[in-house]
């Protein structure tokens, strides 16, 4: 018994009879008659009886039809209800990004997608590497902005970039004339290092320890603006993998010669039991007009 079944019943009882509910419905005479002949086959019992005053419910009929009002106005409410609750779903998008991922993307990459896509409810969560397997593994963020490595069982790659990592130097420092510089020249300088890991900290160290070299500044993120200042005044040399230190006039990029190894692979990522809804469907569109593949 389906809610179409019932439907049709109580136009036939509405109307009294098959072929004005029908006419009603749009459908067959033939066709309302099936349905109806289904409806009784299932339940067992006869629902309607020819007599000579014309097409009549049966006492079975009458106990249907006085139930069937309320278990439709019911079962409306609910298929209403989860419409909206599908309609608000499909336009709400949760973006999980790994600190520190946003400075490799073109500026304002997601500040740009939020303010052209004001219908879609985007919310976005930020995570520490340390933290960020135990958080992919939540399905409730559909889109990730990650490096490697994840889960490629449950992820699916949609975009990826390696960028290697280079070092940053004020426009007065004395390797600011240089093309590139081996890691073995750094130990003279002093070395602002910054503990935010976008899968590279591990080699930088080990490449850092086999030449001798070691962070006098270790500082947090937050602390970006002292990085920069002393990058910027000569104070120090800092690594960097992003576009951020583009905001600096006073300071140069410098190609490190030997430090193929040491490199960011920026992905966005998504999960692949995702049902592509309207929100991440819009996602993707713009991912590919600013990214590219």
């Amino acid at each position: 018994m389906d809610n179409r079944q019932l439907l049709y019943f109580k136009t036939v009882c509405d109307e009294g009879g098959f072929t004005k509910a029908a006419e009603k419905l749009y459908i067959s005479p033939q066709g309302i008659n099936k349905a109806i002949h289904r409806l009784e086959d299932e339940l067992g019992v006869p629902l309607f009886e020819n007599t000579p005053m014309g097409l009549m419910l049966t006492e079975y009929g009458v106990a249907l039809k006085n139930q069937i009002e309320p278990y439709l106005t019911q079962h409306n409410r609910i298929m209403d209800m989860i419409e909206s609750m599908r309609e608000r779903a499909d336009f709400a998008l949760s973006i999980g990004v790994q600190s520190g991922f946003c400075d490799t993307l073109p500026e304002n990459f997601l500040t740009d997608f939020i303010t052209e896509n004001p219908d879609i409810r985007t919310s976005i969560k930020s995570f520490h590497r340390d933290r960020l397997m135990e958080a992919m593994g939540e399905s409730s963020i559909k889109i990730w902005l990650c490096t490697r490595p994840y889960d490629g069982d449950i992820f699916e790659t949609l975009y990826e970039r390696k960028t290697k990592l280079f070092l940053i130097v004020g426009r007065n420092h004395p390797l600011a004339g240089r093309k590139s510089v081996g890691m073995g020249e750094l130990s003279r300088y002093p070395i602002v290092n910054i503990p935010s890991d976008l899968g590279h900290q591990h080699r930088l160290r080990a490449s850092m320890s086999e030449v001798g070299a070691a962070p006098q500044y270790l500082l947090d993120p937050a602390d970006r603006p002292l990085t920069m200042g002393l990058v910027s005044r000569g104070a120090a040399v800092s690594f960097h993998a992003g576009r951020f230190y583009q905001n600096y006039p006073d300071i140069v990029r410098v190609e490190l010669d030997d430090m193929d190894a040491v490199e960011v692979s920026e992905c966005i990522v998504i999960r692949r039991d995702a049902h592509r809804t309207e929100g991440i469907g819009r996602f993707l569109s713009y991912m590919r007009g600013r990214l590219g593949s």
